[in-house]
């Protein structure tokens, strides 16, 4: 009877780590959005394709939080100008290898927001896995480790985002920035 009782709990027990599985460290996909190519491009298309966005002209709402995170996965934070309007914002995450809906977000300031937006294609979201060579930087720093958020942050005055990984180890800091389009423009010690 006990070895009967072995071989259930046993099954039981193989039944429970299978069904859980280990993707939730990667938000169930299994994949890194920093290391599998193509993962960022393809949620950017599914954003495109979700009912409130389909077909319409997307516009960013200043700057875009690209992270893989441990316990939280693979995850992008966008905000987005409403289509056709030009006073409202949503926020849009994607996370679990799905996009959630849409919240809204309050915005303040007298600003213009034609000057506080860009096309959601001015960022070249497949060249993520490529701005990850910064992994290699962190290689050569005792103790180095890049950061698990990415931030493309939109400079208002030059109409340009910036992309910056940070790096860093026991004894030194760097910011590896990137241009929207994946290229590394500076590797600056902080």
């Amino acid at each position: 009877m006990k070895r009967i009782w072995g071989i259930v709990l046993m099954f039981i027990t193989v039944l429970a780590v299978l069904g859980c599985g280990t993707d939730s460290i990667t938000g169930g996909s299994g994949k890194s959005i920093f290391t599998e190519p193509g993962l960022a491009a393809k949620a950017i298309s599914e954003l495109k394709e979700t009912p409130a966005l389909k077909g319409k002209d997307i516009q960013v709402f200043q700057n875009v939080l690209v992270s893989d995170l441990k316990g939280v996965g693979s995850r992008i934070d966008i905000n987005i100008l409403v289509p056709d309007t030009n006073d409202k914002v949503d926020n849009y995450v994607y996370q679990n290898g799905k996009w959630a809906a849409p919240q809204p977000v309050q915005i303040s300031g007298d600003g213009d927001m034609k000057d506080n937006v860009m096309p959601l294609d001015a960022i070249d979201y497949s060249k993520i896995p490529d701005m990850y060579i910064a992994q290699d930087k962190a290689k050569e720093i005792e103790g180095g480790k890049v950061d698990e958020q990415l931030i493309y942050i939109f400079k208002i005055n030059e109409r340009k985002y910036d992309a910056h990984l940070k790096i860093e180890g026991a004894r030194e800091k760097f910011d590896a920035i990137f241009d929207s389009k994946g290229n590394l423009i500076e590797m600056k010690k902080e």
